[in-house]
């Protein structure tokens, strides 16, 4: 409980983010996050590491140090692959050299120019590289989970939920979302999705109002998160049963491109094994994600909570 509050201040205080990109349209319309994941994946590091290095980028160019690399490619290149070294120096037991960065920067880079685009990173987020992340949210409110709950659902939820967390750091439509709130809300679809078999509605009521308790959200405060996550995932799993097009090849989108297979011809020499494929994504769904009830369940389930989150907001208020 202690942590969730320490870290639900650190978000709304030095780890909070602005939308740097504004009233922007054409920049808004065009926008892309940096494909990392193939990356990490690639030197079999963990995935939040992503996650990390992102904030890390986005908060830099909410600042003003960070605003000349909204209009450089070459300078948002630089601060996007510094910000993933500073977060894979910080959170991995293997350290990458700046010397290799430069080498893999095809020599657009020197070390110098990276190493300089560290301390701006760091002076400008003042230091701040210790902040929470939606999957740390996600780990901490599923710890509150009953005994009850079978190991096997609650690794089901965590790994469903994981999955949506991901493609939200992937997607510039939730960089000023909080990240207690993604959390939530991958959480909730996650179970929304159980049958009731396995996870019964008055143990789901048990753990979200344990939620909501320690975290001072409520259930009905994330549901626009909770429908945009759901849009999301629509968009990749309706991708996953499409066959690409040379179009596709050219315009990957924001929330599809860390688990497109279409990468390149760089990306095509990686061995099978350690490629984002789609084929994990359906073998994801086919084995982890139970998700087997209807949308008037679901629809069902979302008013039980809301009636009840709206009961317990009046009841807090009262205390």
């Amino acid at each position: 409980a202690d942590r969730i509050k320490a870290m639900r201040k650190q978000e709304e205080t030095s780890y909070c983010c602005g939308d740097y990109l504004g009233d922007n349209e054409e920049l808004r319309s065009t926008a892309r996050k940096p494909r990392c994941y193939q990356v990490v994946d690639f030197c079999k590091f963990r995935r939040e590491t992503v996650a990390i290095g992102m904030s890390y980028l986005d908060r830099y160019l909410s600042t003003p140090h960070g605003r000349r690399a909204l209009t450089d490619r070459k300078e948002y290149q630089l601060s996007a692959m510094t910000t993933l070294y500073m977060a894979i120096k910080l959170h991995e037991p293997l350290e990458m050299e700046t010397s290799l960065l430069a080498d893999l920067s095809r020599g657009c880079y020197n070390e110098q120019e990276i190493s300089d685009m560290e301390k701006d990173i760091l002076n400008a987020l003042g230091w701040r590289i210790q902040g929470p992340t939606p999957l740390s949210f996600v780990q901490h409110f599923l710890a509150l989970l009953p005994e009850s709950v079978h190991p096997a659902v609650a690794t089901a939820i965590m790994d469903y939920a994981r999955f949506q967390t991901e493609l939200a750091v992937s997607d510039y439509a939730f960089v000023t979302v909080r990240y207690s709130n993604i959390a939530l809300a991958a959480i909730l679809n996650a179970v929304e999705g159980m049958e009731q078999s396995l996870f019964p509605l008055k143990t789901q009521g048990s753990f979200l109002r344990a939620v909501e308790r320690f975290s001072a959200i409520m259930v009905e405060d994330v549901e626009e998160t909770q429908d945009q996550l759901n849009n999301v995932l629509l968009d990749v799993y309706a991708e996953d049963s499409m066959p690409p097009s040379p179009s596709s090849r050219q315009n990957t989108s924001v929330r599809s491109y860390a688990f497109s297979d279409d990468e390149g011809d760089d990306y095509e020499q990686l061995p099978s094994e350690r490629r984002i494929s789609r084929k994990t994504n359906s073998r994801f769904r086919q084995e982890k994600s139970p998700v087997s009830v209807t949308k008037r369940e679901t629809v069902s389930r979302r008013e039980t909570w809301r009636r009840e989150s709206s009961f317990r907001r009046r009841a807090f208020a009262q205390q």
